[in-house]
């Protein structure tokens, strides 16, 4: 039939559907998938759809508009999938009433694309992954999910080694005490997006988040048993509800990898790390006070590049001499003309609840913060203190409680 759509553009389709007899092909979304085939586009007509769709690979599912803010299309049944193939949705409000809105079962390779949907998670889970293939992936772009007090999750992975994809993606969270997202062995990926609410990532799951931002309303990411999170060139940050604990928990065998990342540990969250685990931490954005509480876990920071590191000398960029060089507890002054970046490397050769303090300012002794806080180590590891440096101001690092450290380095970057 011909179909006219609010832009007024005109084409031809087999699939049309439309809950108003004699407007469309189909009165229901399943009729035209059981009749299409691999490289159909079946049309939604404006409507709500109850109906569970079980999908066929190889077709696209789109709105008469082409804008899932104008199309008026909502399906509060949802979709299933368990074959091979690839599956493109676009532009339709996925509300989860009373079951998933999209659950991907099955052990074939395949992939769901949703394109500039919206996700209501008004009940249960929005999202349910469990393909066990490795080469099974869910991927959304420019999609926004919103998860609403009384729901599950908008994403749960259980047992499915798969990739989900968040690409310019938004959520939004009213609930204080849900987890936006439960995670079990699967690879999650998460680019130039905003994700409210956290995570809890177990059995050997993994997350990245690449220049993305993540506002932590409780704790932001739990770790479980060989599981790892990474930041690359993004945010972490929260509010300041008296009920919010510490940002990042793990269990033993578990990494935290920060690059380049800024980590906000002001507000309530005292400590930002704690549990067992392994914390790289290599940023230009220092940690704030009472950041770090980890019994007898590691914080690491071997991966930095000490080679670039001049050891018990300022080494610049650009090349500039420098007149004294600092040691702990005792101040370094900038004397080089210039404002600089600067990153002081302390070789933590043992610590029992010891913390590290450092301040930046016009005197010789300024107020400083604690920066690392209850550290406990039995082996040598690196840790680097980055801080903004004026010219001509100061910079004193410290160290409380039962610990034997020095610097193994410095350099300074000019900014």
């Amino acid at each position: 039939m011909t179909l006219i759509t609010p832009a007024n553009t005109y084409g031809f389709s087999d699939f049309v559907v439309s809950p108003v007899v004699g407007t469309g092909n189909y009165t229901t979304i399943q009729a035209a998938v059981n009749a299409a085939s691999s490289g159909d586009t079946i049309y939604i007509g404006e409507g709500t759809y109850s109906e569970v769709v079980a999908l066929k690979a190889g077709i696209n599912l789109t709105s008469w508009s082409g804008n899932s803010t104008s199309s008026n299309v909502t399906i509060t049944g949802g979709f299933t999938f368990s074959g091979s193939g690839n599956i493109s949705i676009s532009n339709i409000t996925l509300q989860s009433d009373t079951t998933y809105s999209l659950s991907y079962t099955g052990s074939s390779a395949g992939s769901i694309n949703f394109l500039n949907c919206k996700f209501n998670c008004t009940n249960n889970i929005s999202i349910y992954f469990l393909n066990t293939s490795s080469s099974a992936s869910v991927y959304l772009d420019s999609c926004s999910l919103i998860l609403v007090s009384n729901a599950s999750a908008l994403l749960v992975t259980s047992g499915a080694p798969g990739y989900v994809y968040f690409v310019n993606c938004v959520t939004t969270n009213n609930s204080f005490n849900y987890n936006t997202l439960t995670i079990e062995s699967t690879q999650i990926v998460i680019k130039n997006s905003s994700i409210a609410q956290g995570f809890g990532v177990s059995s050997s799951g993994s997350l990245t988040f690449i220049d993305s931002s993540l506002s932590a309303l409780s704790t932001a990411i739990s770790l479980g048993t060989a599981s790892s999170a990474s930041f690359i060139n993004s945010q972490v940050y929260g509010n300041t509800n008296s009920s919010v604990q510490s940002v990042f928990t793990a269990t033993a065998g578990c990494t935290y990898s920060f690059i380049n990342t800024g980590v906000t540990s002001v507000f309530n969250f005292t400590p930002t790390f704690s549990g067992s685990g392994t914390v790289s931490y290599n940023s230009l954005y220092q940690l704030g006070a009472n950041a770090i509480t980890f019994g007898t876990s590691v914080l690491d920071y071997n991966s930095l590049l000490l080679g670039d590191v001049t050891a018990n000398s300022i080494s610049t960029s650009p090349s500039a001499s420098s007149t004294s060089t600092l040691s702990l507890g005792s101040a370094y002054q900038n004397s080089l003309g210039y404002d600089v970046i600067l990153t002081v490397y302390i070789a933590v050769a043992s610590a029992t609840a010891a913390s590290i303090l450092c301040g930046v300012g016009s005197t010789s002794t300024p107020t400083q913060q604690t920066i690392v806080n209850s550290i406990t180590l039995a082996a040598l590891n690196v840790i680097p203190v980055t801080v903004y440096l004026p010219a001509d101001y100061y910079a004193l690092i410290s160290t409380s409680g039962v610990i034997s450290a020095s610097i193994s380095g410095q350099q300074a970057t000019a900014v």
